[in-house]
């Protein structure tokens, strides 16, 4: 009788404090979004001089982004995340073939993701230095880091917007920093860029902006839920951990 007692006494206590740690998240993060939304608005501003600048510069290579089969070293990382993702999707009843809405749809989406996903790493999230969550995870905690913000704009495309699967990619990238993860719709021989905010809060072609950054080195790059690998000719490879 002491122990359910105690129990008894116990319960609602610890359920009051459960629900002030609520509360509490939930102020917390809109306190952050609020302040995320005031650094997007002058992040806007500040990469349109920065893009400005970039157009002056003079392409130093030429790649194409046009999609190939290939192979990565992140390849089997990528397919168990797939395999996890592809239970959380549902095929929208009528594709959207209007090619030509695309690039609208993703700034709107960009900006979407940018508000309401706020930037978190993963060893703070999962306790994990690389975790590959499904966009269910990201969405039910509203936190994220690059890669997981980019799969949660592409579910957007894809759910909402009816973008079929093989206009969505990811690409992974280094730089002199580490790696980074972006995501991107394809077009012909081009991907529009939808950044988490490492380099743009807003839409960037790939052409323009990797063909003047060499230093960048695209690692791989894979369609979002579509189980083939992808490769986009002219892609530099490397072994190193993303």
């Amino acid at each position: 009788m002491h122990f359910v007692w105690l129990n008894m006494v116990e319960c609602p206590f610890l359920i009051s404090l459960r629900n002030k740690g609520e509360k509490m998240k939930k102020i917390i993060y809109q306190v952050y979004k609020v302040v995320n939304q005031i650094r997007i608005f002058i992040r806007i501003f500040y990469d349109k001089w920065k893009l400005y600048q970039l157009m002056k510069q003079p392409k130093i290579v030429n790649w194409s982004f046009v999609p190939q089969k290939g192979s990565s070293n992140q390849e089997s990382k990528c397919r168990e995340w797939q395999s996890r993702q592809k239970q959380y999707l549902n095929d929208p009843v009528l594709w959207n073939d209007d090619i030509k809405s695309y690039s609208i749809f993703g700034e709107q989406v960009q900006k979407e993701v940018l508000k309401t996903i706020l930037y978190k790493k993963d060893k703070n999230l999962y306790n994990q230095d690389e975790y590959l969550a499904t966009t269910n995870e990201i969405l039910e905690s509203k936190y994220g880091d690059c890669e997981d913000q980019a799969y949660v704009m592409l579910k957007k495309l894809r759910d909402e917007y009816r973008i079929p699967d093989k206009y969505l990619v990811c690409l992974f990238v280094e730089d002199k920093n580490g790696g980074h993860v972006i995501g991107g719709i394809q077009f012909d021989d081009n991907v529009l860029l939808l950044d988490n905010g490492h380099y743009w809060v807003m839409p960037v072609w790939a052409n323009e902006f990797f063909n003047r950054k060499p230093d960048i080195n695209i690692i791989c790059g894979y369609n979002f839920v579509i189980t083939g690998f992808i490769i986009l000719s002219n892609w530099k490879t490397t072994t190193q951990r993303w």
